[in-house]
């Protein structure tokens, strides 16, 4: 049964999808949200008994905020950037040290000064292989919006950024539209990007970095329009990204380094408009996750698991109150058999931060396998002799 780890006053405190904000380290779940004051985190061993809430930064919605863990460059190093979708604010990044349920972190560095006629919102951050950092947000002015991407080689935010102004040719032009880019580190230096406006009927694109340069950009939808959030799970050199068509159904495309799967339907259950996905790296199975679409103030949260395909849609919590449907937000990798996800519900504010642990242990064998039944038996022996006759 999922439970109340805490309470905020922003109904996006755990962010939208594509953001990251869920991960199992070591020994404990750590849960970032805002409250609606501060940034801050939780954690649990079990996923139901949390420590208080530790405050990082002023931080008053969760959308600002992308959190990154990758174990594949270092098991202690956890990051996190910073952008606000309003003029005059810096864009801002910094790393800490997990120890335990504790974090250690450093200052914050100024990835983009503040300007009065810029913004950078929807930001997140990936790690390379190196520990090169790269970081894609919506840059925005009064007439024009586009993504961009930063990077430094050095994985403590020190020395210069450098920023790719012409990263994307697909978003710009359009004051009303933001975009929600996704960044994150493959194998041996390579790093690969999605994006998509934040519109109804808008296009998925991605962008591959090969570890010299950035590859062409592609279309990911194949001309066909994504509904607003999206999710991504990154296996190795793949991405699985789920999204919901026209149809507000859930939908998943695999993206191999040199192709793009078939599109697959997830399920007949119909979305709000986002979907979220996890990950077992150690068999490659992706874990689908979203809201059922209705009025109701008792929601669904569903599931599917893929194996070759697409299994049966089955219910992971059932009754919430008013799940803010962006805010669901997975861990990307199973750990020991168990994805934790958190999210936000309730009508009014103050809002739950919601979390709950699906358990995807093998199920033990029936209790006569496990101890069978031992009959004491009657034994015969019998015995031989022979002779050997001499010549």
């Amino acid at each position: 049964m999922p439970v109340t780890i805490g309470t905020t006053t922003n109904a996006n405190s755990s962010g939208k999808m594509p953001q990251k904000k869920t991960y199992r380290i070591g020994d404990y779940f750590f849960c970032f949200y805002t409250d609606g004051t501060n940034l801050g985190y939780r954690t649990s061993q079990d996923g139901l008994t949390w420590s208080d809430f530790t405050a990082i930064r002023a931080c008053t919605n969760g959308y600002y905020v992308d959190v990154q863990y990758f174990p594949d460059y270092s098991t202690t190093y956890i990051y996190y950037v910073y952008g606000v979708d309003a003029n005059n604010y810096p864009l801002i990044f910094r790393r800490g040290a997990v120890s335990g349920n504790s974090i250690t972190w450093e200052n914050e560095v100024t990835i983009a000064n503040a300007s009065l006629i810029l913004h950078y919102a929807f930001p997140t951050i990936a790690v390379a292989t190196t520990g090169k950092l790269y970081v894609v947000c919506c840059r925005g002015t009064s007439t024009n919006h586009r993504l961009v991407l930063f990077s430094n080689p050095n994985n403590d935010g020190s020395g210069t950024w450098s920023l790719d102004s012409t990263f994307s040719s697909t978003v710009n032009g359009d004051p009303g539209t933001h975009t929600h880019g996704r960044v994150e580190g493959l194998t041996a230096t390579k790093v690969e990007a999605v994006w998509q406006t934040d519109t109804a009927g808008s296009q998925l694109f991605r962008r591959r970095f090969d570890g010299s340069s950035w590859l062409a950009e592609e279309y990911v939808t194949h001309s066909q329009s994504i509904w607003r959030f999206y999710g991504v799970a990154r296996n190795g050199d793949d991405l699985g990204v789920v999204y919901c068509l026209a149809d507000l159904l859930p939908y998943f495309r695999l993206l191999s380094w040199s192709a793009f799967g078939d599109l697959e339907q997830i399920s007949d259950t119909l979305t709000p408009d986002s979907v979220t996905i996890s990950v077992n790296t150690s068999n490659g199975r992706y874990y689908a996750f979203w809201r059922e679409r209705n009025a109701s103030s008792n929601n669904t949260i569903y599931y599917s698991e893929r194996q070759a395909v697409w299994g049966a849609t089955q219910t992971l919590v059932n009754g919430e109150r008013y799940v803010k449907d962006p805010t669901i937000n997975p861990t990307p990798s199973v750990t020991n058999n168990k994805v934790g996800l958190q999210w936000a519900a309730n009508e009014l504010s103050p809002y739950n931060q919601r979390f709950h642990v699906l358990d995807l242990s093998p199920a033990p064998p029936p209790s006569h396998i496990l101890a069978p039944r031992f009959h004491k038996q009657h034994t015969t022996t019998i015995f031989m002799s022979g002779w050997v006759k001499q010549a």
